[in-house]
């Protein structure tokens, strides 16, 4: 997949072999007359032939074949032949011919080309959703997070922006569960194994909390509680239903398991520094 950035050039070649079109056909046409559109023309088929615009394939020949016909004006200009007349000549015929063919095989080339408009996702930039979007997240707390996780949440962002709502539930419920193991890992004190889903880690959050609140140690408005509301949420309305097979989300479920993976992994990655007695390594959950 690639992003189309230089869709201008489709405008410039238009524009271009328009003019040099327009120009030949006058009866007193000249090759110094169309020297200079063609030599701008010239420049905009080298990026097409080069595929900076768009992978073009049938439409290389006919390219190729117009970019023949401006060298031989060029030519003509070169061994000053600047001012005979152009209308009626063969390379006349062979430049006007190729930029209709040119024409035509873009115009049937760019219709059969898969190309999709990705609209815009509630307040989100799609081009953050396909390329980074760890960026709902500071940078503080990105440095926190590994590869495994990162690459969940990118792919949940992508997810979004294409439209698959089942597999942004899934990537973005799998990013939750890894910091999650990582949080239980500062908090419970121990280590579980990779793949541990919600429901044990949850449960073992929930008894360290019982036995903090009750030697005092934190409140009841310590955001342990409010991350461990998060994650069982996300767990009895997200996680479990997701894993069942029958189960697909729709877009707006999808955006709301994205928004509530994001707010829950925030949540922990705000706790934790405060719950561990030593820094936190980078890339640690």
């Amino acid at each position: 997949m690639v992003k189309v950035e230089n869709l201008i050039a489709l405008y410039n070649i238009g524009h271009a072999a328009g003019q040099v079109k327009g120009i030949a056909l006058h009866p007193a046409a000249t090759p110094y007359s169309v020297l200079s559109g063609c030599a701008m023309l010239r420049v905009e088929l080298e990026h097409l032939l080069a595929e900076e615009v768009l992978p073009f394939e049938q439409s290389r020949n006919p390219a190729q074949r117009l970019i023949t016909a401006i060298d031989v004006i060029g030519e003509e200009c070169r061994q000053g032949r600047s001012n005979s007349p152009l209308a009626g000549t063969p390379m006349n015929f062979e430049l006007g011919g190729a930029i209709t063919e040119l024409e035509i095989s873009m115009n049937q080339e760019l219709n059969k080309m898969p190309i999709y408009f990705v609209t815009k996702r509630r307040a989100y930039s799609v081009d953050a959703l396909i390329n980074n979007a760890e960026q709902v997240f500071g940078v503080a707390e990105v440095a926190l997070l590994n590869k495994r996780t990162l690459t969940d949440i990118r792919q949940a962002g992508r997810s979004i922006a294409f439209d698959l709502p089942t597999a942004v539930g899934f990537h973005s419920v799998r990013a939750v569960e890894a910091v999650a193991r990582g949080y239980h890992t500062i908090v419970v004190g121990t280590t579980l194994p990779d793949g541990t889903p919600l429901g044990p880690l949850i449960q073992a959050l929930q008894n360290k909390r019982n036995a903090l609140l009750v030697s005092k140690t934190i409140d009841s408005e310590d955001l342990l509680n409010l991350a461990i509301d998060f994650l069982s949420r996300i767990k009895n309305v997200y996680r479990n239903p997701i894993s069942h097979p029958d189960m697909t989300l729709e877009p707006p479920q999808a955006m709301n398991v994205f928004e509530s993976a994001k707010c829950a992994i925030a949540l922990m990655l705000e706790d934790a520094p405060k719950k561990s007695s030593t820094p936190i390594p980078a890339g640690f959950f």
